[in-house]
């Protein structure tokens, strides 16, 4: 099976039946890594527009961020990122894949993207900015060498330049 960008539409709650549909993708082991990525993509894409998914989606993406896969994990992190404030409780899951990565020396592009994702999401709240700062400054003594203070004070700073837009 390929996904298709055609996915089912429906005049009632179209963003509900292709999210519905993206998870049926994602669940399904028999569908390629490719399709399963790409409908983790298309989850944050749906969510961003729509608020009233925001929750479902968190909870499908959280498991996402375990995959072995750098590329779901990638696109999970993103898409979290896309969920504002309701992917709060994914933060120490992405703070632990983040600390996954930095020990694992993964790609820039993919470190990148959970900061980008987390400062999405600690941008959305003071509540949830000093969520993220908390749980970044935990991981500060376990990568002395890998400049981390330095990572938490840029984000800091990109979260709070987000929150002033």
């Amino acid at each position: 099976m390929t996904l298709s960008i055609f996915m089912p539409r429906s005049k009632k709650e179209p963003a509900r039946r292709d999210f519905d549909y993206l998870v049926k993708v994602l669940n399904n082991s028999t569908n390629t890594i490719e399709d399963r990525m790409n409908a983790v993509f298309y989850m944050g894409e749906i969510a961003e527009k729509e608020p009233a998914i925001r929750k479902d989606a968190v909870k499908i993406l959280i498991p996402a961020l375990e995959h072995s896969w750098h590329g779901m994990t990638n696109n999970a992190s993103m898409a979290l990122g896309s969920c504002g404030a309701d992917a709060v409780p994914a933060v120490p899951k992405l703070v632990e894949t983040l600390d996954r990565a930095l020990e694992g020396k993964a790609p820039r592009v993919y470190t990148e993207n959970l900061v980008e994702a987390l400062v999405r999401i600690g941008s959305s709240s003071p509540d949830a900015a000093n969520l993220v700062e908390n749980r970044l400054n935990e991981m500060i003594g376990k990568h002395p060498a890998m400049n981390c203070k330095e990572l938490v004070e840029e984000m800091s700073r990109a979260m709070a330049e987000r929150g002033k837009k």
